[in-house]
């Protein structure tokens, strides 16, 4: 997990991407904070377990700060150190804004026994530009104990072409994926990398095992 500064508030991220199946439907209009299209929202769910008590809501954060922290982390590369050349992003610079802005409007009218849960894409260009893939990243936040804590269930899950041409032949953005938004007490399952520490930011552990070990 990670954590950052609200003045004191902090981060925790974690990784799970045991991939679920897929659903034609849509969210309960109430529940949103803000959707845009089928797979990219943010909305309200009932904390996933009830083990580590009430969350601290509603919280009052800062969106930029929160935006600006978040796309400066990264992860490593091939390479052990923090230096790696091929070491990359977690957030995309409109991830980060998104989960900034969102974040901070969600978590100011939660309720202690919400999370705010989350699905964002990005798309990565290929060919030189002419053709470009898209990824999902899933998870779920909450605000306790002065930390904001951020858990990532799906991380760079790329689209099912096939699923989507067989439902949504007129590609009328009907298919919603069945996405996995985290669990405060599984570890990660896919994400295996460490995340390159910048101040007010640190990986949760859990029994003393870091968060990101699959």
């Amino acid at each position: 997990m990670i954590k950052i500064l609200k003045t004191a508030s902090l981060f925790t991220f974690l990784l799970f991407p045991p991939w679920s199946i897929f659903y034609v439907g849509l969210f309960a209009a109430e529940s949103a904070i803000w959707e845009a299209g089928a797979n990219e929202y943010f909305k309200y769910a009932e904390q996933d377990t009830s083990d580590f008590g009430n969350n601290d809501h509603p919280a009052e954060l800062n969106g930029d700060k929160i935006a600006a922290v978040l796309e400066s982390l990264k992860i490593r590369g091939q390479g052990q150190s923090d230096m790696s050349r091929d070491s990359r992003t977690i957030f995309t610079a409109q991830q980060a804004k998104l989960l900034g802005q969102h974040l901070a409007a969600g978590l100011s009218k939660a309720r202690p026994q919400q999370d705010v849960i989350f699905a964002m894409e990005r798309s990565v260009s290929r060919l030189y530009g002419l053709n470009s893939d898209r990824f999902f990243l899933a998870g779920r936040a909450f605000y306790q104990d002065q930390k904001l804590n951020i858990i990532i269930g799906d991380f760079d899950r790329p689209r099912d072409k096939g699923f989507e041409a067989a439902y949504d032949p007129t590609h009328i953005g009907i298919v919603r994926y069945n996405f996995n938004h985290g669990n405060r007490t599984k570890f990660s399952k896919g994400f295996k990398k460490p995340i390159i520490q910048v101040n007010g930011v640190e990986n949760r552990q859990l029994n003393e095992v870091l968060r990101y070990v699959g």
